[in-house]
């Protein structure tokens, strides 16, 4: 069984069942399928208000991790601040498409999926969760 931890409560939850979402940036460049423990509105979604997020606008959820069926050249990476984090967006469109820690002590590998790019969800029925990013910045690597 592939346990994660739930962002919210910090219970393990379960991966190895779960929702399978396809998603793509907008100009459809980079197509990918994710796994997440169950369906959108069930699951904690956060809205940080970092200063890259709050630029981009992402919805995140944490899956173990994605898989790019098409265009992962497209894929840039970015990081800022600590390098913590690699920021992985469409180098065409723009598009925040996932993002991945790198620190083993902030949720390290997990994915932090925009949700706002996953086909089928209907963002008025997700309650979001706001998180202090703006100050926040993860331990030195």
């Amino acid at each position: 069984m592939a346990l994660s931890q739930n962002s919210e409560k910090g219970d393990p939850v379960d991966q190895s069942t779960g929702v399978t979402y396809e998603g793509s940036c907008h100009c459809k460049a980079v197509l990918y399928s994710v796994k997440l423990p169950s369906e959108i509105p069930s699951l904690p979604v956060i809205s940080c208000n970092c200063s890259y997020c709050h630029v981009s606008g992402s919805f995140h959820a944490f899956a173990d991790d994605i898989e790019i069926r098409q265009g992962e050249e497209a894929l840039k990476e970015y990081r800022f601040g600590t390098h913590s984090i690699k920021i992985f967006f469409c180098g065409t469109c723009g598009a925040n498409v996932y993002n991945r820690s790198v620190n083993p002590k902030f949720i390290f590998g997990k994915c932090a999926i925009n949700v706002r790019l996953l086909q089928g969800v209907d963002l008025g029925a997700i309650e979001v969760t706001k998180r202090e990013g703006k100050d926040f910045y993860p331990p030195p690597l």
